[in-house]
C-alpha cells in the first residue's frame, strides 16, 4: 500500500518539471471503468496491438458488495508504459506499476483460444485421461508476453492417434496420495479469504496484516502466518465471552451496514443501537475479566523451596512458575510430553556459567524481542549477559554488544547515547583485504544463491564469496 501511495501521489519522470501521480485511488475494491478510460485503452489496443485484439464492445466488469465511490485501480494515462516508468522508478514501484497496467490492458482484449484435445484410454474397470492443448491465438496473454513454449513435462498426444487404438503397457507408476490438513495463510492468502467472507475492506487489509502480527497474535514462519500462544488464547477468551461479535457473519454484517449507512439507505442510530445493546449486556457478563488468572496445576514440585509449580501465561507464552510467587520467583522455560504432562527444560539453565556480580546460575528467560540469559537472583540481581564481538567499537573503542529491537538485533557500541556506532546484519570479524577495514558483512545473494562477504565502506565496495 505504501508503494502504490507513491504511484498515486506522483513521481518525477525525466522528462516532467514535477511529480506525475501514476494510477487512480488505490483503496478501493470497484471494478468499474470510466468511459473516458475504456475509450483510451481500446484505442492504444488497436493501435499497439492490432483491430483483433479488440473485442467488438468493452467488457464490463461487477462485484457484488463492492464499494462504487472510485473507479478501479487504473493507470491514469496507458500511454505511459511500465518500460518507460522503469527507468525512473524505484524497483518495488515499476513492477507494482506493471502488474496494474498489464492488468487493466489485458481486461479489455480479447481471450486468448486453446485448441484442446482429450485421449480416453479404457483399461479394465478404470478409465484413464490424457489432455493436451495448443495455443492458437495468444489474446490478451500478448500483454503479459506469454508464449506457446514447449514444455518437457507437458502432456504430448500423438497427431496420428485414432479412435479405439490399442495402447501396450509400457511402464506402471503407482502413487498414493494422502489428506493433507489446510495450508496456513499467506498475506496474499489471509486477505482472499477476507474479502470471501467480507470481511474488511482494501483500506483496511494491510491495517489488520500488520496488526495481528504487531501485538505478536501471530508469527510469521516461511511466509506463512503461525499463531502465537498469545494468540491462541485471546481468540480463546473473546469467541467464548463475546460470542455474538467476535464471529464471522456479525463481522460481515456490521460491514454491510456500514456500507448501506453510507449510502443513505440505513439509520446510523438503529445500527449503532442494536449493536450497543447486545454488547453491553456481553461485555457486563464477561465482567472485566480479560486474563483468566487460573493457572494450571503440575505434578511437579519448585527446585527452590518445594511448594507445586503451575503453568502461568504471560504476553510472550506460557512459563512454569512457583505457586508461591511472589515470595518464591522460581521460572522455567518447558515442554509437554504425548499425554500432554509438564516437563521442564532444565538443559537451557545447565553449562550458562556463573554471574559475575553475585555468582548465581546464569539460566535461560524469554522476552517479547526472543531468548536472553540473565542472572537466576532477579529482581535482586539485574545482570544481564550480552554477546559482543572481539574487535572493538572503530568510533570510541568501546565494547560491541548485541542488542536487540523490533526489527531484530543489530550490533551497538556498549557507550550508547554518547557513542551511536552500529553495525546492521551479521559480521564476519576479519579485515577487508583492499581497505584493511577492520570487520565484513555477511549477506546472502537470492539471485545466485551464495553468501558474500561484502565491505561496510562502499567507497571501497570490495565483495567476495564466503567459503563454506
Amino acid at each position: 500500500m505504501s508503494v502504490a501511495q507513491r504511484l498515486y501521489e506522483g513521481i518525477t519522470l525525466a522528462d516532467k518539471g514535477s511529480a506525475e501521480a501514476l494510477i487512480t485511488y488505490m483503496r478501493t475494491d470497484s471494478l468499474r471503468i470510466s468511459d473516458t478510460a475504456l475509450a483510451n485503452v481500446r484505442g492504444f489496443i488497436e493501435k499497439e496491438y492490432g483491430k483483433e485484439y479488440l473485442p467488438k464492445n468493452a467488457f464490463a466488469y461487477g462485484k457484488k458488495g463492492a464499494q462504487d465511490a472510485h473507479e478501479a485501480i487504473r493507470p491514469i494515462d496507458v500511454s505511459v508504459s511500465p518500460t518507460y516508468v522503469a527507468k525512473y522508478a524505484s524497483p518495488d514501484e515499476a513492477k507494482l506499476y506493471g502488474l496494474i497496467w498489464k492488468r487493466f490492458v489485458a481486461c479489455q482484449m480479447e481471450p486468448a483460444e486453446y485448441f484442446q484435445r482429450q485421449v480416453l484410454i479404457d483399461g479394465g474397470a478404470y478409465q484413464f485421461r490424457a489432455t493436451g492443448s495448443t495455443l492458437m491465438f495468444d489474446g490478451f496473454l500478448k500483454v503479459y508476453q506469454v508464449e506457446d513454449e514447449e514444455d518437457e513435462k507437458a502432456v504430448k498426444i500423438p497427431k496420428d492417434i485414432k479412435e479405439a487404438d490399442g495402447l501396450n503397457l509400457k511402464k506402471l507408476d503407482p502413487k498414493q496420495h494422502f489428506t493433507q490438513p489446510p495450508p496456513r495463510y499467506t498475506e496474499a492468502s489471509l486477505v482472499k479469504e477476507l474479502e470471501k467472507r467480507g470481511i474488511g475492506r482494501p483500506s483496511t487489509y494491510a491495517a489488520i496484516l500488520s496488526t495481528i502480527q504487531k501485538r505478536a497474535y501471530c508469527t510469521r514462519e516461511n511466509k506463512k502466518f503461525v499463531p502465537t500462544e498469545l494468540g491462541k488464547r485471546v481468540s480463546e477468551m473473546l469467541v467464548k465471552n463475546l460470542p455474538d461479535i467476535i464471529n464471522i457473519t456479525f463481522t460481515a454484517k456490521m460491514e454491510e451496514d456500514l456500507d448501506k449507512i453510507a449510502q443513505g439507505e440505513a439509520d446510523r442510530d438503529n445500527v449503532l443501537n442494536g449493536f450497543y445493546k447486545k454488547f453491553r449486556e456481553d461485555l457486563v457478563a464477561f465482567g472485566g475479566n480479560v486474563v483468566d488468572k487460573k493457572a494450571e496445576e503440575t505434578n511437579l514440585s519448585c527446585p527452590k523451596c518445594s511448594n507445586p509449580l503451575v503453568v502461568r501465561f504471560s504476553r510472550n507464552g506460557e512459563f512454569v512458575g512457583c505457586s508461591k510467587y511472589p515470595e518464591c520467583t522460581f521460572t522455567s522455560n518447558f515442554s509437554r510430553d504425548e499425554k500432554g504432562q509438564v516437563m521442564l527444560e532444565e538443559k537451557e539453565n545447565l553449562d550458562l556459567g556463573s554471574c559475575p556480580q553475585c555468582s548465581k546460575a546464569l539460566v535461560k528467560r524469554m522476552s517479547k524481542y526472543g531468548p536472553f540469559v540473565s542472572c537466576s537472583g532477579y529482581p535482586d540481581c539485574k545482570y544481564i549477559y550480552q554477546e559482543k564481538l572481539k574487535m572493538p567499537c572503530p568510533t570510541c573503542g568501546g565494547d560491541l554488544v548485541k542488542r536487540r529491537w523490533k526489527g531484530g538485533s543489530f550490533w551497538g557500541c556498549s557507550g550508547y547515547p554518547k557513542c551511536r556506532f552500529a553495525i546492521f546484519g551479521q559480521v564476519e570479524e576479519s579485515p577487508c583485504p583492499k581497505c584493511k577495514g577492520p570487520y565484513l558483512l555477511i549477506q546472502f545473494d537470492k539471485k545466485n544463491e551464495q553468501t558474500k562477504l561484502v565491505c561496510p565502506d562502499k567507497a571501497c565496495g570490495h565483495t567476495e564469496i564466503k567459503a563454506s
